[in-house]
């Protein structure tokens, strides 16, 4: 990856509750400067006068449907309309199909998602297997395969 120079934003710093006029010098993916005057050469420079920079957003119900329905939509086209529109990181909802009930499918959606690698992809996993049972999802499993949230979405 190429260094990134934003210039002359007006930087949204949500943890100081502020703003600032500044450049940013992205280096490999990564911010390695923030401060009004950055110049390096070596950078592929963006004019960002008159706009607003500001961290990611992160999208807490999203619908990829992959497994079982990348025809509506999967992690390749969602991760894609994510990053157009600021987002940097997204939950995904468990009613696919199969919906994600099991450490399995959840290892298979973060792998996807790694391999696609647009944005950071979280998994939300069903409370109810199946959506539909009666039989409650073991949570301490589920957590334990890095499930970030438990949902049975519409039902």
């Amino acid at each position: 990856m190429n260094k990134v120079l934003i210039k002359n934003g007006t930087l949204i710093l949500p943890q100081s509750n502020r703003t600032i006029e500044a450049d940013v010098l992205i280096d490999d993916g990564v911010i390695v400067q923030i401060e009004p005057g950055i110049n390096d050469g070596k950078a592929e420079r963006i004019n960002a006068s008159g706009y607003l920079v500001g961290p990611g957003f992160i999208n807490l119900h999203v619908h990829f449907r992959e497994p079982g329905e990348e025809k509506k939509e999967d992690l390749f086209s969602g991760s894609r309309a994510a990053v157009k529109g600021g987002f940097t990181s997204v939950l995904c909802m468990p009613n696919t199909r199969p919906p994600i009930d099991s450490p399995l499918l959840i290892s298979y959606l973060l792998s996807r998602a790694r391999e696609v690698g647009l944005v950071n992809v979280f998994s939300t996993a069903t409370l109810r297997l199946r959506l539909e049972r009666q039989d409650m999802c073991k949570i301490d499993i589920m957590m334990n395969a890095a499930t970030k949230a438990f949902s049975n979405a519409d039902k």
